[in-house]
């Protein structure tokens, strides 16, 4: 999928991601999930765990940043500068 695709699409793929951000959707897009199901599926395992570890109930880029790393382990560096998380 293309990202305006991912925008349409992804919110209705799981609930976590019904109330995540545009620009959050993006930036999971742009980091490597791009618009393959199979790994918005690893992602969004990823995220549902690392939300579950710190008991949050809103996915944010610093959940979003651990799970890519974990799903997609050949990435190593982020393509955007890291924000304060805090």
């Amino acid at each position: 999928m293309e990202a305006d695709e991912v925008q349409r699409n992804i919110p209705l793929f799981h609930p976590v991601w019904a109330d995540a951000s545009p620009e959050l959707i993006d930036y999971v897009y742009e980091e490597g999930a791009d618009g393959t199901f199979r790994v918005w599926s690893k992602i969004t395992y990823h995220v549902l765990e690392g939300m579950k570890r710190r008991g949050l109930e809103k996915v944010d880029e610093t959940i979003a940043r651990w799970a890519i790393r974990r799903a997609l382990p050949h990435r190593r560096r982020s393509r955007r500068p890291q924000q304060d998380a805090g």
